[in-house]
């Protein structure tokens, strides 16, 4: 029996509040993944920790010869780390997903791939040719490279990978595709990890930078099976995703115009095999409390909590909010801002460009902005005396000062770079690419359980028995997840 039926099985076992999760585990498509080579490195090492996980370069993927893109300014496959960009991991296979470039930085379109098992870069297609008159893929097979932020996420229930994009190549706009004279809004934009081919391009026979090269028909346009209200502009989104029913949602937040009032909406995903549409509600306002352009978004998820990081020097708070507790189109979540200080109560700015994701087994955030390589700040949820949460949160900041970490030091951002994977209780961080190496590190972060020096809420009990359940079964799936791989 694999490690994930082990799991799923020990689940059902284990507690009744796991019953839904493990159903909708098993609904999930069934794909190879090994992860033992990376929880074998978790396991010898320290909480607080990091570890170097790739084996071959960034550099070993890129395109070259007649399949890649024509040297120009815009030609070099390492802006796709360097320029405001994002990954995702691909929980059915344990792989990491890598597609960006954009607004004149770099126009290859293709995806590059991360395999956790061998340690090893590989490329998932190869870049679609660009017309240099309209700026888009000629037959609209693929879209355009772009700076994806923190818009890059993966679905496990339809097992596709899935990009909102953010300021394409080369005009900085939204996905788009030239259709008999005018540009046509496209996107977002799935792709097929079931037909991932290195030596195909990602869209149609033909398309590719030499025509004789094969298609993948690996992308699709979603724009057409959307349902609901027009997203605004991708450029500084944010998104996070779960499985709900059944069914693949991404909250994202979107802004129209660029105006720094992000809105927050619930985009689920019909069945991408079929044809199925997909559903837009918009469920969170903006009450011009804080502006927020550039930044990563997390669902808490002990307590339904949409966040995403807002701060800048000079401005009050660093995270936005939304209670997803019953958002609905007709019952909009209100944003709520927290401001983060250091434990003293001394001021603290989280830089909008720091990567966020929330870790539900240890109840806490953590945040990489790559400033101070291996440095890790961390927080958790407060409460005033009556159980409302209060808008100061107190951070501990864990300095990365034992080789070996990531350099960090990234020229545009973070971003969607750093992200918890639940299936070995560790985050995942892709460091800046380095040209005189050519590789963009994978490194591992182990999180250090602050509960001892982080007081909990003095009035837990005010939450709610459910709160409590919900809590007492993410810190106990570490315990049941372990004593599953072993079984």
């Amino acid at each position: 029996m694999s490690n994930r039926s082990n799991l799923n099985v020990a689940m059902l076992r284990s507690a009744p509040c796991w019953i839904a999760l493990a159903t909708t585990l098993a609904a999930m498509p069934a794909q190879s993944q090994d992860l033992q080579r990376l929880q074998s490195l978790l396991s010898a090492a320290a909480p607080g920790t990091w570890i170097k996980v790739n084996t071959t370069s960034f550099s070993s993927a890129f395109p070259v010869g007649s399949v890649a893109v024509p040297e120009s300014g815009i030609s070099d496959p390492g802006r796709v780390v360097s320029a405001w960009s994002s990954f995702t991991w691909d929980s059915n296979r344990g792989n990491l997903m890598l597609f960006g470039g954009g607004h004149y930085n770099y126009l290859g379109n293709e995806m590059y791939l991360w395999n956790s098992a061998s340690g090893a870069w590989s490329r998932g297609s190869l870049p679609s040719f660009i017309d240099y008159n309209t700026w888009s893929v000629p037959d609209n097979s693929a879209p355009q490279s772009a700076h994806t932020y923190d818009n890059n996420v993966f679905l496990p229930a339809n097992d596709r990978f899935l990009t909102f994009g953010g300021a394409v190549h080369a005009a900085g706009g939204s996905f788009s595709n030239f259709q008999n004279g005018a540009y046509v809004r496209t996107g977002p934009w799935v792709w097929d990890p079931n037909l991932a081919d290195p030596n195909k391009v990602g869209g149609s026979a033909g398309s590719g930078w030499n025509s004789a090269t094969a298609g993948g028909n690996m992308w699709t346009n979603r724009r057409p099976m959307q349902v609901g209200p027009t997203l605004g502009s991708a450029i500084n989104g944010t998104t996070a995703t779960r499985v709900e029913g059944g069914n693949d949602v991404i909250y994202v937040t979107a802004d129209t115009n660029q105006s720094g009032w992000p809105l927050l909406y619930k985009y689920t995903l019909g069945n991408a095999s079929n044809g199925g549409l997909d559903t837009i509600e918009w469920i969170g306002r903006n009450t011009y409390q804080n502006d927020g352009y550039e930044g990563a978004g997390t669902i808490d998820s002990v307590r339904n909590y949409y966040v995403r990081t807002i701060g800048a020097p000079g401005k009050s708070g660093d995270l936005l909010m939304w209670n997803l507790t019953g958002a609905t189109s007709t019952n909009l979540a209100t944003d709520f801002i927290v401001d983060l200080v250091n434990l003293d109560g001394s001021p603290f700015s989280l830089t909008i460009t720091a990567g966020l994701d929330f870790d539900p087994a240890l109840n806490q955030y953590f945040a990489w902005d790559g400033a101070n390589g291996g440095t890790v700040y961390t927080f958790k949820a407060e409460f005033a005396g009556n159980g409302s949460l209060l808008n100061t949160w107190h951070v501990t900041t864990l300095a990365g000062t034992a080789a070996p970490h990531p350099t960090g030091n990234f020229l545009t951002g973070v971003f969607g770079k750093w992200k918890y994977v639940d299936q070995i209780n560790a985050y995942v961080a892709l460091d800046e690419y380095n040209g005189g190496t050519g590789d963009a590190g994978v490194w591992l972060y182990k999180p250090l359980d602050l509960t001892a020096a982080v007081p909990e809420p003095t009035t837990l009990l005010t939450m709610g028995l459910g709160g409590l359940l919900v809590l007492g079964c993410a810190r106990a799936r570490r315990t049941q997840r372990r004593a599953a791989e072993l079984a």
